[in-house]
């Protein structure tokens, strides 16, 4: 689901990357604005240590709700275009580094001031040996993904970078990473303005795992986290958001379920402390907040070019309400080839995010329930030029803010060579 905050999305990522979800005999895919294509070619350097993939996707798109409003909904067409590279260099024998780079531009026919001037680019290195594993992110990007709290689009950038490391020996392994995140708006929301909550995250973890099969183990990982606003007053002059401190543990479960599929398993509890309660109000009574936090994802590669997963979690994220919202949800998505050159794939899931307090005079949390369905299918017209059409639809509710109801339907050519 495109709604889910940054902390929720890189760990499903990392998740669903690891060993027990890889499939076999698949040839190898690029990733173009989301749709992953075969490239026409290989461009690389004599010794195939060096590879480039040039890539472009354009399309065309009609959004039912631009600004995600309960009433007096403005609907219009956009276009967009997406023009990047993957280069990817095998330094030696048990280091790659990689890099991305994606142009993003949107521009609607009659809604100008949603036009987005974006993109998005990742730095990473690899390094894989048989007992130190390590690995380095820098990634940022200049997006309007919908912001979970309103579903509003809003513009703003984001900066992440992290270190890991692991050692693993005869029968476990241990690991730590450092980690930086900054987001910057650039525009005002509907309920904060576009200086009102900028803020820096600074983290580090630890993992320790027990190998108990093949390509499965038994883990417990920690975080600590520190979020910094820059600013902890509203352009108004009242008590803005506020800084945080974040601890929390997980016992989890990876593994491989035969040669097909895999499943990661973890639930434990994040404890997060706030300089003060929310807006300075103790009514709110939220200056700590304890929440269940924990992730449950499957994936069967049942077929070549087929899948189907599932995923369920939960979270404690920052509110615009409350100090804090605890989030969870579950989804299922899948994609199902019909021929050598077409497949339809979808997804389908629910979350709900639950403010940690309310004010005095208000009657209840603000709780809200979103609903979203996504469907469509691909074509491939050439090998390296693929054809998508898809539709997001979203149904959201809000004991306190704005409901709305959202279609994005979208056709976009993709090349990659």
């Amino acid at each position: 689901m495109n709604h889910l905050p940054r902390s929720l999305t890189l760990l499903g990522i990392a998740a669903m990357s690891v060993s027990a979800f890889a499939a076999e005999g698949e040839a190898e895919k690029v990733s173009v604005g989301g749709f992953a294509i075969e490239p026409m070619g290989h461009m690389s350097s004599p010794d195939g240590a060096v590879t480039v993939h040039p890539k472009a996707l354009v399309g065309v798109s009609y959004n039912t709700n631009v600004y995600a409003t309960q009433t007096n909904e403005q609907d219009d067409f956009f276009y967009s275009v997406t023009a990047g590279v993957d280069v990817g260099w095998q330094m030696a024998e048990h280091d790659k580094l990689t890099v991305s780079a994606e142009y993003m531009g949107e521009a609607y026919a009659s809604q100008s001031g949603r036009n987005l001037q974006g993109g998005r680019g990742t730095f990473a290195y690899r390094h894989d040996a048989q007992l130190w594993d390590a690995s380095a992110v820098a990634s940022a990007a200049r997006t309007n993904d919908p912001f979970i709290n309103t579903g509003e689009q809003i513009k703003h950038d984001d900066f992440d970078a992290a270190f890991n490391g692991t050692r693993t020996g005869f029968s476990g392994s241990i690991g730590a990473g450092l980690s930086f995140s900054r987001r910057n708006y650039l525009e005002d929301s509907a309920t904060f303005g576009k200086d009102d909550r900028d803020y820096n995250v600074y983290g580090a973890n630890l993992r320790v795992g027990k190998e108990v099969g093949d390509q499965s183990e038994l883990y417990v990982r920690g975080f600590i986290d520190k979020r910094d606003y820059d600013n902890n007053t509203l352009a108004s002059g009242a008590p803005g958001f506020n800084d945080s401190t974040g601890y929390g543990g997980l016992l989890g479960v990876k593994a491989k379920i035969g040669t097909r599929s895999g499943l990661i398993a973890e639930a434990g509890a994040t404890y997060r402390s706030y300089s003060d309660d929310f807006r300075k109000d103790k009514t709110y009574d939220d200056k700590t907040v304890i929440a269940p936090i924990g992730n449950l994802i499957y994936r069967w590669n049942f077929e070549e070019g087929s899948f189907l997963g599932a995923h369920a979690f939960s979270s404690l994220e920052e509110s615009v309400t409350s100090n804090a919202a605890w989030l969870y949800g579950a989804a299922l998505d899948g994609r199902y080839r019909l021929l050598e050159k077409a497949a339809l794939f979808g997804s389908a899931g629910a979350y709900q995010l639950v403010a940690s307090g309310h004010a005095t005079g208000q009657t209840d949390d603000e709780v809200r329930t979103t609903e979203e369905i996504t469907v469509g299918a691909e074509y491939i017209l050439h090998r390296g030029i693929g054809l998508r059409l898809k539709n997001t639809y979203t149904n959201s509710k809000s004991k306190t803010q704005n409901d709305f109801t959202r279609d994005i339907v979208s056709l976009e050519l993709g090349f990659v060579y």
